[in-house]
């Protein structure tokens, strides 16, 4: 009777100590998680029937989170020409072109500067596009050239 109830602690023993050592690594993997913090960079409502072409601003992530996430959207609506950290929300035939990133002394792209070519065109469709930029301030998550 003994030997079971040593055996039953020992399991139960066993069974905190795994659920402790899961929680703490399900603690340890959201804290490698970078954090972001997304930033609406563009808003235009495009009236349609037209070629109509708008030049984006330029932008750059804040001191508290200054390097652009490093992370590929180019496919989640079609084919972009935009650098990493940059999502286009469109409802389609809306072309967005942002390609010249500026970028600190070792390579860390922090946003863009003004370019003629960092533009959003409606080809002859109507619809509304943003253009959001995810920063973060995990240097190792950076976009990098």
């Amino acid at each position: 009777m003994l030997t079971r109830i040593l055996a039953g602690a020992a399991s139960a023993v066993a069974a905190l100590t795994l659920g402790l050592g899961g929680a703490s690594a399900a603690n340890a993997a959201s804290a490698e998680a970078p954090e972001v913090v997304t930033h609406t960079v563009f808003e235009e409502d495009f009236p349609g029937l037209i070629i109509d072409r708008v030049q984006i601003p330029p932008f750059r992530c804040p001191a508290s989170h200054p390097y652009l996430l490093d992370r590929d959207y180019t496919r989640e609506h079609g084919v972009r020409n935009v650098i990493n950290g940059v999502r286009v929300h469109e409802p389609g035939g809306i072309g967005v072109t942002i390609d010249h990133s500026v970028a600190t002394w070792d390579g860390r792209v922090v946003g863009w500067d003004y370019d003629v070519l960092n533009s959003a065109t409606a080809w002859f469709v109507g619809g509304h596009a943003t253009v959001t930029a995810d920063c973060t301030n995990d240097r190792d998550a950076g976009n990098h050239r």
